[in-house]
């Protein structure tokens, strides 16, 4: 659902109806249930997922997924991406406060989640405030 409440810059769809990439690194719980959207539609693009390891490849994503194996590479994903329109989303522990856009973490039974907003901006991407009411949102000042 992250997808539907993000806007990209105009001019990364370069075609109305240009398939919306959603990348996934690494392995865990989540990926098999990423992998289902495969031919959903969101905001008239339909859904591509794509197991992408090098991060030269990830520049060519609209979401990426780092799944909670790459604990140890991550930093080095994000930066591969940083700044370019890619929605970042991980599990991992610190992840928003290390560079990504949402992090989804465990509270009372539901998954809750944190969002950079600065990241977000800094990436191109405009997140809806409809998202932004249900999460907690994190900038760079209160990133160590």
């Amino acid at each position: 659902n992250f997808a539907k409440f993000t806007s990209w810059p105009e001019h990364i769809w370069k075609e109305n109806n240009a398939s919306l990439n959603l990348c996934i690194t690494g392995k865990d719980g989540l990926v098999s249930k990423l992998e289902q959207l495969t031919g959903k539609v969101i905001q008239e693009h339909p859904v591509i997922v794509q197991l992408v390891k090098n991060p030269q490849n990830m520049k060519q994503c609209h979401l990426l997924y780092i799944a909670t194996s790459e604990k140890n590479h991550y930093q080095t994903i994000l930066k591969s991406v940083q700044n370019e329109p890619v929605l970042t989303v991980s599990e991992l522990p610190q992840f928003g406060r290390s560079g990504g856009i949402i992090e989804l973490y465990r509270e009372k039974e539901k998954t809750r989640f944190i969002i950079n907003l600065d990241t977000a901006r800094e990436s191109g991407l405009t997140i809806s405030s409809r998202l932004l009411n249900l999460a907690r949102i994190i900038n760079n000042e209160t990133a160590p």
